[in-house]
């Protein structure tokens, strides 16, 4: 597993302890009305220029349009942008091709996604398994280990109820790309436990085989 985010970073300090202690990406939930965890472009341009290029940082964001995807590139230099919205794979294809290999794309589980991921592999960084959306709701594992048959090669990122309890099974089971977490890092809705972050982070070390790296774009 390369691939490890803790979204819904809003402090410099909640970003220092993710880096000291080997998060691969930080995300910054942008222009979320309704999300605890929503920062102003201001803000996470600030806090942008605080990682020093330390880290990756990914930029997240809730759209209806191909529109606020662009604008959004344009706007806040991230390493990545992670996508969630309704938007159908013939219209994410449409985005250029440079903006497009930023993208992790994120969906729920449906009968048609497997084959859309199989088809649209290359055209995208990466693409997000959410059945949470910061809500804490757990994974089905044995759901997505069935989804995940046929898609060998293809970067998955698993999100929904992650933590320390079952990291261990998801990444036996599973065996994903990378994982997102946020509200189990948490001590109440939106703000970040430093303690958490930390054990979290030093366990995950211990028991994942692969090393964990720096995606350099």
């Amino acid at each position: 597993m390369e691939y490890i985010k803790i979204c819904g970073i809003q402090k410099v300090e909640d970003l220092e302890i993710c880096i000291k202690y080997g998060a691969t990406a930080i995300g910054f939930v942008y222009n979320v009305s309704n999300s605890p965890r929503n920062l102003s472009k201001k803000r996470v341009k600030e806090l942008i220029k605080e990682t020093n290029k330390r880290i990756n940082t990914v930029c997240v964001i809730k759209v209806k349009s191909l529109k606020e995807i662009t604008e959004t590139y344009r706007e806040i230099d991230t390493d990545f942008i992670q996508v969630h919205s309704n938007l159908d794979f013939s219209e994410l294809i449409l985005l250029p091709k440079e903006l497009k290999r930023k993208l992790i794309i994120s969906k729920k589980l449906n009968p048609s996604l497997n084959k859309n991921l199989q088809h649209y592999t290359n055209e995208f960084f990466a693409f997000l398994i959410d059945s949470s959306e910061g809500s804490g709701k757990e994974l089905n594992i044995s759901r997505v280990r069935s989804f995940l048959i046929g898609l060998e090669g293809t970067r998955i990122i698993l999100a929904g109820g992650i933590c320390k309890k079952n990291i261990r099974r998801i990444i036996s089971k599973l065996n994903p790309y990378g994982i997102d977490l946020s509200s189990s890092l948490e001590i109440k809705k939106g703000i970040k436990s430093k303690k958490k972050i930390e054990t979290f982070l030093k366990y995950i070390k211990k028991i994942n085989k692969n090393k964990i790296v720096k995606y350099e774009i």
